[in-house]
């Protein structure tokens, strides 16, 4: 049979439910530059240890904060490189859509 170890409160559910903040006050800091410079994206190296899922991660949730949209490019290890733009606006080195109506050569 199942025993009562302890009974728990409000206080200690309310307790549990707190997350420590992420900070991503440089990832602000990173996609502000590349706004203030009239850039449309960037290439941010990674340092030892850092995982570059986790990376791309934080930056598109920043990014989104911002009010950007955020699509990532091909890239060399330990780098990664990204565009941004706002919503409404053409993604930049997007592809071209494919022009239909045009008669074929003969």
């Amino acid at each position: 049979m199942v025993k009562l170890g302890k009974v728990i409160s409000l206080n200690d559910l309310a307790a549990r439910k707190k997350r420590p903040v992420m900070d991503y006050s440089a990832y602000f800091f990173m996609i502000e530059q590349i706004i203030k410079d009239s850039g449309c994206g960037g290439m941010a190296d990674l340092d030892e240890g850092d995982n570059a899922r986790t990376e791309r991660r934080r930056l598109s949730l920043a990014a989104k904060q911002l009010g950007y949209n955020l699509a990532w490019r091909k890239s060399e290890p330990k780098t990664l490189k990204f565009v941004i733009w706002k919503d409404g606006e053409k993604r930049p080195g997007g592809r071209r859509k494919k022009l239909t109506g045009i008669p074929e050569r003969a």
